[in-house]
Parts: C-alpha cells; sequence; structure tokens
C-alpha cells in the first residue's frame, strides 16, 4: 500500500501517518508533502493507493488539491482531514471526511475505502 499524506503541520502529518502504519503495517510506504502544490506533483508522478490530505495549506488548498486531481481523471480514494468539515464546498471530490479531532476513526475509513477497492 502506498499512501501519500499532503499536510503542512508536521505534528498532524506525522500522527496520520501514525495511525496509517498501525493499520497497513509496517511494509507500507507513506509519502509525505508539505503543501497542496507539492501534493499535487507527487500524486501526477506516483502511484498511489491513497491521498490523505489537510485543508488549509499554503500553494493549494486540500479540496482545490482534489478537484485538480479528478479533473484529470485521477480516480484514487482522497481522504480529508481538517478542522472545520463545514468549509468544503464540495464534498463529493473526497471519498471520505474526517474531523482532526478524531483521528482514531482513520481506521473505520481505511476498512470501508478498502473494502471498495
Amino acid at each position: 500500500m502506498r499512501i501519500l499524506i499532503v499536510e503542512d503541520s508536521h505534528d498532524m502529518a506525522l500522527l496520520i501517518k501514525h495511525h496509517t502504519v498501525a493499520f497497513f503495517g509496517d511494509s507500507s510506504i507513506v509519502d509525505e508533502a508539505r503543501d497542496g502544490a507539492e501534493g499535487l506533483q507527487m500524486a501526477l508522478g506516483g502511484e498511489y493507493d491513497m491521498i490523505i490530505t489537510g485543508y488549509m495549506m499554503p500553494n493549494l488548498n486540500g479540496e482545490q488539491l482534489a478537484v485538480t486531481l479528478r479533473d484529470r481523471g485521477y480516480d484514487t480514494p482522497i481522504i480529508l482531514v481538517c478542522t472545520e468539515l463545514g468549509m468544503v464546498i464540495d464534498p463529493l471530490n473526497f471519498d471520505d471526511l474526517l474531523p482532526n479531532t478524531d483521528l482514531s476513526k482513520l481506521h473505520d475509513v481505511f476498512s470501508a475505502i478498502m473494502g471498495d477497492l
């Protein structure tokens, strides 16, 4: 399983990575991007099984990242993790939305997405 985490907060990225490795195991490959523009380049240049992104980031926010990827036919699951889920304009660009206050639910999200693959 190869996963891209797009998050400008180093601490949040570490928490997401911890939950990701706990679920998928040490054999999973987790790459990190520090902003939406870097995440876009990495997503388009790599083959990822899943993208987990924050919302508020420099250069390109999480929603702009998802919209750009979807417009280019990118169908890899994208999970949004953010403080204010109400800020999201079009939740249909994401496979799941998750408040960053309860990352323990990532395991449920992973299970649901893996069942859809």
